[in-house]
């Protein structure tokens, strides 16, 4: 939804996570399930995190939530 300006766009930038062994909703379950959960959007079978939305701080958290998924692949 976009609130009460549902025409206005916003510009950011998103990161794409697609490990070839998982599938990108399998992904997005695991973010949401990560300690802290990590909200991910699911776009035409792609994981995408908006930049925009993720803190300096939360940065280590993330990246270490994407690598633990990675490293499922094997």
């Amino acid at each position: 939804g976009g609130g009460a300006m549902p025409l206005e766009e916003i510009r950011t930038r998103l990161l794409c996570v697609s490990p070839r062994q998982l599938s990108a909703p399998y992904i997005v379950n695991l973010l949401r399930s990560s300690d802290p959960p990590i909200i991910a959007r699911l776009e035409k079978d792609q994981v995408l995190l908006d930049v925009r939305t993720i803190q300096e701080k939360e940065l280590k958290i993330v990246a270490k939530a994407i690598k633990n998924i990675c490293n499922k692949t094997g």
